[in-house]
């Protein structure tokens, strides 16, 4: 597998290679020290772009979505997916 960071950046890999993409979104956040995958529209458009994995800030620190949230988002992208699997 592979980290890739950005949107644009998963999207040109993805169109390359085979081998499973870890997906991020890094931003500096004014009021959460959370760098890594922060927001439900990041979760959303690391799936479109082709993310294998989705990597985010598992941490307790102050974020602007829930941890749970995040996973919860993330599921739901699996269950689409193994749905059209089916």
């Amino acid at each position: 597998a592979i980290r890739i960071e950005g949107v644009a950046n998963l999207q040109a890999t993805r169109a390359v290679v085979s081998v499973p993409i870890i997906g991020i979104v890094k931003r500096d956040l004014e009021d959460s020290p959370v760098r890594i995958t922060a927001y439900i529209e990041d979760v959303d458009a690391l799936a479109q772009a082709g993310a294998d994995i989705i990597a985010i800030d598992g941490t307790d620190r102050p974020r602007p979505v829930p941890v749970e949230t995040l996973l919860a988002r993330i599921h739901h992208h699996w269950q689409l997916v193994n749905n059209a699997l089916e």
